[in-house]
């Protein structure tokens, strides 16, 4: 990560979800430049390749994806 580059851990639960990077007001795309992407995704969504436009959205997007995953695994849990 570059000194220009800004990121953040994003933790559900005390379990690490997300590695997500601002992008730099240099790079290529202005419509991109100070959204935030998912570097690595772990869990639920693990491969996941999204970009937001705030650190908020992309956080409250992370949170609703691993609430979603916990209650299905309850569910499914339940049925066997």
């Amino acid at each position: 990560m570059t000194r220009e580059e800004d990121g953040r851990l994003v933790f559900v639960d005390g379990t690490l979800a997300a590695i997500l990077l601002c992008r730099p007001d240099d790079c290529e795309g202005p419509e991109l430049r100070g959204s935030w992407f998912i570097e690595a995704g772990f869990g639920p969504i693990t491969g996941v390749q999204e970009t937001f436009p705030s650190l908020e959205d992309a956080v409250a997007w992370i949170l609703r994806r691993f609430k979603s995953w916990e209650y299905l695994m309850r569910r499914s849990s339940a049925l066997h």
